[in-house]
């Protein structure tokens, strides 16, 4: 569950950034990725935790969205996903709207996913099967939106762990294959760094 979680939360391991990251001209390779990797620590260290601590904090999971309260949980938490964190953020929040907060931060999460998620592909597609296969790509793209809302939420998030095992597999023999090449740009880097600041 903790490996899932991760791979779901930072999508770091099927290095989807990468895709978007190429189109960066720079000569500074190591600290183009070190300033890569900042973003994953923001969420992580701020958005993550802020939300974990106000959900756990507030107890929410033993309400329903109704106000309903429940003295002891059996079997999966009766709200999970957005609805879960809009309770806690009601709860927690010392106005009301929480609730809005979460809606509108969902809503724009969902538009900013689809559109770097249709890059990604689109890029991918192209690259593994030529120009030609962008529009049927894209067509495709557009009508899991619809299927997307339609089934549950429990079904998508297998169908995109599934997605998400299917990309990391490659892209972690990958990381082990050139794991020296990057070990030795990083050692030129910083021996690099190290003789100008001595003179």
């Amino acid at each position: 569950a903790e490996v899932q979680y991760v791979v779901d939360d930072t999508m770091d391991p099927e290095a989807t950034t990468l895709i978007v990251e190429d189109g960066v001209v720079t000569n500074g390779t190591v600290i183009f990725n070190d300033v890569a990797i900042e973003p994953i620590y923001v969420d992580d260290a701020n958005t993550e935790t802020f939300t974990g601590l106000i959900t756990v904090g507030e107890g929410v999971s033993f309400s329903t969205m109704d106000g309903e309260e429940v003295g002891r949980l059996h079997g999966a938490v009766i709200e999970n996903g957005a609805p879960l964190t809009a309770l806690a953020f009601e709860a927690g929040l010392p106005f009301e709207g929480g609730r809005y907060i979460v809606t509108i931060c969902v809503l724009m999460f969902a538009i900013s996913t689809s559109i770097s998620w249709s890059y990604y592909g689109d890029r991918a597609i192209q690259y593994l099967a030529g120009d030609r296969s962008i529009l049927p790509y894209k067509v495709v793209y557009i009508a899991m939106h619809f299927v997307g809302a339609v089934l549950t939420l429990e079904v998508i998030w297998a169908i995109g762990d599934i997605a998400l095992g299917l990309m990391t597999f490659p892209n972690l023999i990958a990381l082990f294959a050139l794991s020296g090449v990057v070990y030795k740009s990083t050692k030129e880097y910083f021996d690099r760094m190290a003789k100008s600041s001595d003179s």
